[in-house]
């Protein structure tokens, strides 16, 4: 089976052709994660709490690593902020995983207050969970996370809008 890693073209246009990752590629990213449990964690959110990945086992989740900084981001935010408005009545949780250590929190809140951002932020300050843990290589990097708890599909790249309800489904659906 191929893994379901793709590389998103999608940086600064509204649509975008993916392409399996290649091996060179895959070598710098760990595509073993593909169908294996998602790595646990527990990060602080930008409102002051905490939140465990394995809090949420049943749901399916969509993490998000991202930056204030980022184009891609900024592009992707406005899909992924509609898409959660479309997919919470089905369960679908969003986590934007900020990498914290590149970033500021007066920036972080800035690009939420500007995107109406409505699902949770967490602030990864090591950063623990995006390097250590996840191996992301770029910005944007999104998991899709099935309601098992097991790691669908990884996207390196801006999600395009024509990609973002297929990678939503394939969790969604899930045994629903």
């Amino acid at each position: 089976m191929t893994p379901q890693v793709t590389v998103s073209t999608n940086t600064l246009r509204s649509t975008s052709t993916p392409v399996i990752i290649s091996d060179a590629l895959s070598s710098a990213f760990d595509s073993t994660i593909i169908g294996q449990p998602a790595p646990d964690f527990t990060l602080p959110t930008l409102d002051g709490g905490t939140l465990t990945l394995s809090d949420l086992r049943g749901q399916p989740i969509l993490i998000n690593f991202w930056a204030s900084w980022c184009e891609p981001c900024r592009v992707e935010t406005p899909l992924l902020v509609e898409a959660y408005r479309r997919y919470e009545s089905r369960g679908l949780v969003i986590l934007g995983l900020n990498l914290t250590e590149e970033d500021t929190l007066e920036a972080v809140q800035a690009f939420v207050n500007e995107f109406n951002v409505p699902y949770p932020i967490l602030l990864d300050n090591g950063p623990e969970v995006s390097h250590s843990v996840y191996d992301v290589i770029g910005l944007p990097t999104s998991v899709f996370v099935d309601r098992g708890g097991n790691v669908k599909r990884v996207v390196v790249g801006a999600i395009a809008d024509t990609e973002i309800d297929l990678y939503i489904a394939e969790i969604v659906n899930e045994d629903e």
